[in-house]
């Protein structure tokens, strides 16, 4: 069975979201038995860099009025989305199979900004997003103000210039190479601009209906064409609560761990794949570790060829 290497980068924050217990998720999973296992299992596994806090500007509620706290928040993402942007171009830049762990989603807007500029210039990136949520609210139409509810929104150039333009004044994906599967709860704001764009949405009674397999290999077609390379994100609440309860978001009628497992070893055997984030994970409400042996086996998948 060939393999390949995995480098995790870890995105220990949680800010973007309501529940910032995610920001362990990291930490956790570096000291994970079931990655020890991994390595026994022949799995090369490398942790590069983790992107964190402890050098940024963000203070609690506590300390700041709601105004103040809003403004931290925006800049502590930018400023910890930058640091994993330029980490994942680094790697990514070596030709180097790569994971971001978070983690809140917002650090999807680093990950995929750093692997675009990882790509020859003016090539595309693809990208599958397997999540509950579209992700695609700005300031604007935000009901939260969650920098975690604005990632795809910010990958497609719309929001706030510090969010949609890490690196570089372009637009990260365009929208014919994006992909989302799995989604069960969004508000009428985001997915408005999503069908104004004609972005593929797989609902997941549609995956419940047409079958995961099927799905994920549509999917690959869409991001496949017209790009270099494409990669795949995964929060973990697009999971049932009960196939993976460490999530900040218990929404029911997710995929199984298998529908997800189906999708991942489709993926990860593709040689345009060129790399991966799994975020939302919240240890502090795993129930016997099952979401994060699950999380183990999702790297297994990943670093089959």
């Amino acid at each position: 069975m060939e393999t390949k290497d995995l480098y995790l980068i870890g995105y220990a924050a949680g800010m973007g979201a309501k529940d910032t217990g995610c920001a362990a998720g990291p930490k956790v999973l570096s000291q994970s038995r079931y990655l020890t296992d991994l390595h026994k299992q022949g799995i090369n596994i490398y942790w590069q860099a983790s992107v964190g806090l402890e050098n940024f500007i963000y203070q609690s509620l506590v300390e700041n009025s709601k105004v103040d706290c809003a403004k931290d928040k925006l800049i502590s993402v930018h400023q910890c989305d930058l640091r994993l942007a330029q980490e994942v171009r680094k790697v990514a830049g070596q030709q180097k199979f790569f994971v971001v762990i978070g983690g809140d989603h917002s650090c999807a807007i680093g990950t995929w900004t750093g692997a675009y500029h990882a790509l020859k210039p003016k090539q595309n990136l693809g990208l599958i997003w397997i999540d509950a949520h579209m992700d695609a609210h700005t300031f604007q139409t935000t009901p939260t103000g969650n920098i975690h509810g604005m990632s795809i929104a910010s990958l497609l150039g719309f929001g706030s210039p510090m969010l949609s333009h890490l690196l570089s004044d372009r637009a990260i994906l365009r929208p014919e190479h994006l992909c989302l599967i799995g989604i069960r709860s969004y508000e009428e704001a985001e997915a408005a601009l999503l069908r104004h764009k004609k972005v593929k949405i797989f609902f997941m009674d549609e995956v419940r209906r047409r079958g995961m397999d099927t799905i994920i290999r549509e999917a690959i077609d869409i991001v496949s064409h017209g790009t270099e390379r494409y990669g795949v994100s995964i929060d973990i609440d697009s999971l049932d609560p009960t196939e993976a309860p460490a999530t900040g978001y218990y929404l029911p009628h997710g995929l199984s761990a298998q529908e997800l497992f189906t999708a991942v070893d489709v993926v990860s055997r593709d040689p345009k794949l060129i790399g991966a984030e799994i975020v939302e994970f919240d240890p502090g409400k795993d129930q016997n570790n099952k979401t994060e042996a699950l999380i183990a086996h999702v790297l297994y998948l990943l670093a089959q060829k």
